[in-house]
């Protein structure tokens, strides 16, 4: 009987001899999903990304995993929900992943579309983690697997950040990015497409874009090279001529020049050094410009065979493109024509 008593007062009180119920505190927002405030900080850390990015390259459209075209109300909404999110809130929960299902959707198809296999492979990860904190209760477990999934990610998009900002690779992940979407150069050896040429490439880590991908960004583009240590490029032009056409050197130059500095921000090219190579009149270029807010340096030859003109242009972050210059003017030395 006694104990009956002590049960019955431990869970109740006695107000003027009626027992009354004690009701229990009202569940925080937090104990209702525990992760939000990770998720929070995720889409915060994301939004920081995305304007950080913006800084560093003026005209990019953004590529923070959750970004789109229209960079400030992306970093407004991110910074917003993350906010919203951190403080143990779940009112704007839905609307959060919403956000998330469409940055998965849209961003991996975007990607998918311009044949960057990896990039897509880290905005589903980025996606699917951040996912996997706001639905439900995550356990221990699953919380742990999405941020393992979201840092390597962040830790990408921050490796691309410091490649723009100083022309490094950091960790090498742009040279992993490149070369998911490049071939290896048998034998050292570049083989024209379609024209007649061949040229020794400039060092081990170059790599030659995909056919589709190269002439998607330049049409014209008969072969075209990058660097997965620096980012530099080469891009081999070749253009048929009229039989018995005659060819101003200077003219050609001014021609080449002349397109960049349409293309260009801030383009500035020296005079031409015109001379012959291999017999064959050719012209010498270096110049500087503004590419998605990265200064870049240009070494351009232009050379003109019997029947075909070429235009050899080489480029790089100007921070990184000084270091391997010699090794890109030894490789267009190396430009061979029949």
């Amino acid at each position: 009987m006694q104990a009956t008593e002590d049960f019955s007062s431990a869970h109740s009180t006695r107000s003027e001899g009626t027992a009354e119920v004690a009701e229990e505190p009202a569940p925080k927002p937090e104990a209702q999903n525990p992760a939000l405030r990770l998720a929070g900080c995720v889409l915060i850390l994301n939004a920081l990304l995305v304007a950080a990015e913006k800084v560093i390259v003026p005209q990019a459209g953004g590529s923070g995993f959750l970004s789109g075209p229209t960079m400030l109300p992306s970093i407004v909404i991110d910074a917003a929900l993350g906010i919203s999110l951190l403080s143990g809130s779940t009112r704007y929960q839905t609307l959060a992943i919403v956000r998330c299902v469409l940055g998965l959707i849209l961003f991996s198809a975007l990607h998918l579309a311009e044949g960057e296999v990896l990039a897509m492979g880290f905005q589903f990860a980025f996606s699917c983690g951040l996912l996997m904190l706001m639905v439900g209760t995550p356990s221990l477990l699953r919380r742990g697997v999405a941020l393992s999934g979201v840092g390597l990610c962040v830790l990408f998009e921050v490796a691309g950040l410091y490649a723009l900002g100083t022309g490094g690779d950091l960790l090498g992940l742009q040279g992993l990015a490149i070369s998911a979407n490049t071939d290896d150069i048998a034998d050292g050896t570049l083989q024209g497409q379609k024209f007649h040429f061949q040229m020794e490439r400039p060092g081990e880590s170059w790599r030659l874009r995909k056919d589709a991908d190269a002439r998607r960004d330049n049409p014209l583009a008969d072969r075209w090279l990058i660097d997965t240590r620096s980012g530099a490029h080469i891009i081999i032009i070749g253009e048929k001529l009229p039989a018995n056409a005659q060819v101003s050197m200077d003219r050609f130059a001014d021609l080449v020049t002349g397109n960049l500095r349409k293309a260009v921000k801030n383009f500035h090219a020296d005079s031409p050094t015109c001379s012959t190579f291999m017999n064959l009149p050719a012209c010498d270029i270096q110049a500087t410009g503004r590419v998605q807010g990265v200064e870049v340096d240009y070494q351009i030859r232009l050379l003109s065979a019997p029947d075909t003109i070429y235009q050899i242009i080489a480029l790089g972050p100007s921070k990184s493109f000084s270091e391997g210059r010699p090794d890109v003017v030894a490789a267009i030395d190396s430009f061979r024509v029949w």
